[in-house]
Parts: C-alpha cells; structure tokens; sequence
C-alpha cells in the first residue's frame, strides 16, 4: 500500500483523530542504472490530519470515512488501520459493513502482539516504539503546513514510561489536558505498515539524533 489512513476512534466525549500517512521507497541511483529495485531506505510522511468535532456520532464518522477513502488518491491505495480499543465490536462493525475492511487494533499492555479474526492486539508500548525509531532516524517527517500538526508533536513530547506494580513498562499522557489520539492515530497506522505490510526487508538505519520531523517540504 501507498497511504496507511489512521483512526483513533473517541468514545462518548473523546476527540476522534484520522490521519493519512503516506509511504515512499527511496531507491539508490545505481538502481536505475542496474535494474536493481532493492530499496536504499523507506520513509513515511503524515499528509493529513482532521478531528472531527466533539460528539460527532460514529455513524457520521464512518459516512465520512466511505468518502474520504474513495477519493482519487486514497481509492485503492490505502489500508484503514483502527483503534478499537474501548468502543466495542459494535462501532467496529459499522466499517467492516460499509465494506472498507479495516484492520482493527486493540491496544493491550505486555511486550508482543497477537493476530485475532478482525486484526491485532498490540502493546501501546510497541505502537509509540514504532513511531519514535522511524523518528530518531529521518525515517518519519509531518508536515508542517498541517493544523494540528504543532499539536501531534507536543502530544508526542508528552508521553512518559511508567512501570506497573506488576512490573510492566507502559506509556501513558504525562499530562491529562494533552490527549494522544493524534499520535495512535498516526501510530497504529505505522505499526501496521512497518510491523505488518512492510513490502521489502532493507538494511537497519543508521542510528541519528539530528532530525527534525517538518524539514520533507
């Protein structure tokens, strides 16, 4: 797939976040000259990111999603990634009936995650780890033109590593006035293009702390 479109679905009161992230294989110079297609490096760049108002039902949502996936850019292109985590079976199936065939993810605490019918349960842990390596190496960049996207990167500065009395490592909103559905919203879409429907295996990036997520435009 090209674009992996991102759901955090709110419940009653909660902001809902959809965003679209698209993926594109970088190929070396040589390549063109060889006929060899093996990539130098993938990245990934955010193009779009909306909130609907507060209390907008999910049936207006899902109505929404139908149209924005049948655009000309997304229509055959993207792969619907959702977090259903705390809205139930029930709102899930109003996509699955609208024929959009979403990948649902639950988020789950632990290390690994599992395949079930309808998608994965995942640790939050791994969602943020995706998003922050792709980060930490140049690999991931939103765009700076995007509204929220100020907001994404202060949600995204805002998490913070607390272990459990049971001894598991979670990541949580450091404060609650900053929510985080923009970043799952973005991370269970990369999750799922680099954990699932990565297209080609390529050689581990160089570790790098000198990036800077708005410098692709």
């Amino acid at each position: 797939m090209k674009y992996f479109v991102g759901v955090d679905l709110g419940k009653k009161h909660d902001y809902t976040a959809i965003s679209v992230t698209e993926r594109k294989i970088i190929y070396p110079e040589e390549a063109k000259l060889q006929d060899d297609l093996y990539p130098e490096k993938v990245l990934y760049l955010t193009r779009y990111l909306y909130r609907p108002p507060l209390d907008t039902s999910y049936h207006d949502i899902v109505q929404f999603m139908v149209n924005f996936l049948n655009s000309h850019v997304l229509k055959g292109q993207s792969a619907l990634v959702i977090d259903a985590t705390g809205v139930g079976e029930a709102v899930a199936e109003m996509f699955v009936e609208e024929g959009l065939n979403p990948v649902l993810i639950k988020l789950t605490s632990g290390l690994e995650y599992r395949t079930t019918e309808t998608g994965f349960n995942v640790p939050k842990l791994d969602i943020i780890a995706v998003l922050q390596i792709l980060l930490q190496n140049g690999l991931y960049k939103v765009s700076k033109k995007l509204r929220l996207a100020d907001h994404f990167l202060k949600e995204l500065q805002n998490f913070k590593y607390e272990m459990t009395a049971k001894g598991n490592l979670t990541m949580e909103a450091a404060r609650d006035a900053i929510h985080d559905d923009l970043v799952l919203s973005v991370g269970i879409a990369l999750w799922y293009a680099e954990r699932i429907d990565k297209p080609i295996s390529i050689a581990e990036p160089q570790q790098s702390s000198d990036w800077n997520p708005y410098d692709f435009l």
